[in-house]
């Protein structure tokens, strides 16, 4: 019998901290001996590394870092930054996401997961995400974006989806149903998924 690996890693960060550093405790059996049905060892610990592979070149904050792991020996890691990466995000707040199977080192480059990061104005922040252990992902977080006029400003859930085990993403979307006619007070934040 396969050991189970935990889903959610969630590692907190300060507002000002700079880079992602990340220390994942592996379960040996997830990496080393993944196969045939191995029995767990101990956890193997290193030490600290960039997650984000543009550490030695991004200016400004990452926080709010969630990383789980897809069941398919995939881990996804996302976060909220106000990096530009290059000029390819807007100066507003955006969610990146990262794809690797769980070494230190074995990330990919940052990317936007709010399809939209490119032109939105508005902040997106407080993402959390699930899988269903199949390929499948969501991700749900605040978003201040109109969305082109289909929805306020003062704070709705958005989610977008993943059927490649995170490396492409649908398009951002309302998730809260009255998102286009709830007031400036009816503020929608830090939401939260799970699977089962």
């Amino acid at each position: 019998m396969r050991p189970r690996l935990p889903r959610i890693l969630p590692i907190r960060t300060s507002s000002s901290a700079r880079h992602l550093l990340l220390c994942l405790a592996l379960l040996g059996a997830s990496v080393a001996a993944g196969a045939g049905g191995a029995r767990a060892q101990s956890p193997i610990l290193t030490y600290p590394a960039p997650l984000n592979t543009n550490s030695d070149t991004d200016s400004l904050p990452d926080s709010n870092v969630q990383i789980a792991h897809g069941g398919g020996g995939t881990f996804l890691a996302v976060w909220e930054s106000d990096e530009n990466l290059g000029g390819t995000a807007g100066t507003d707040t955006d969610i990146f996401f990262s794809t690797g199977d769980g070494i230190p080192g074995n990330w990919s480059p940052p990317a936007l997961l709010n399809t939209n990061g490119t032109s939105d104005s508005g902040g997106d922040n407080n993402v959390q995400i699930a899988s269903d252990g199949a390929g499948h992902w969501v991700a749900v977080w605040q978003g201040h974006e109109n969305l082109n006029g289909t929805t306020g400003t003062e704070g709705d859930i958005l989610v977008a989806t993943s059927s490649d085990d995170g490396y492409t993403w649908t398009a951002t979307a309302l998730l809260n149903n009255n998102g286009d006619s709830d007031g400036v007070g009816d503020i929608d934040s830090h939401p939260t998924i799970a699977s089962d």
